[in-house]
């Protein structure tokens, strides 16, 4: 499963869009407050590609780390990305996203299955993450 897998796109008039919310105000405020995280990530990621690639690609994981809950007992987090798409984000070349994840690996903050598929170490991930500061 990739991130493209799991993208879903709605659509509603302008004008309808303002009478729904005027009718519901917790709709308007929880989407209010759903475009406000979204410039956040936006902005942070943003921030993010003037780091190097390690910590971009740390970052990264960590904003999807956020969304999904550990999914097995070790506390690894499947992150829907393939490393293309991984290399994409982050402005890299393939072949750098294949050295920098396989450093990783060995560090024991990301795992990599046979079918490529790729999970983050929460803790680990967060530890890393705060050490460097």
């Amino acid at each position: 499963m990739t991130l493209s897998d799991l993208t879903e796109l709605a659509s509603i008039k302008g004008g309808d869009l303002f009478t729904l919310a005027n009718s519901h105000p917790n709709l308007g405020d929880n989407l209010c407050g759903h475009f406000s995280r979204r410039f956040a990530t936006a902005f942070n990621m943003l921030a993010a590609t003037q780091l190097e690639v390690k910590h971009r690609i740390l970052t990264i994981l960590s904003f999807f780390k956020g969304v999904w809950k550990a999914d097995d007992r070790a506390g690894y987090v499947k992150i829907p990305l393939t490393q293309g798409e991984l290399a994409q984000l982050i402005q890299t070349t393939p072949e750098t996203i294949s050295r920098m994840l396989r450093r990783l690996r060995e560090e024991k903050i990301v795992r990599i299955s046979p079918k490529g598929e790729l999970s983050v170490a929460e803790a680990a991930l967060r530890d890393y993450l705060n050490e460097e500061r």
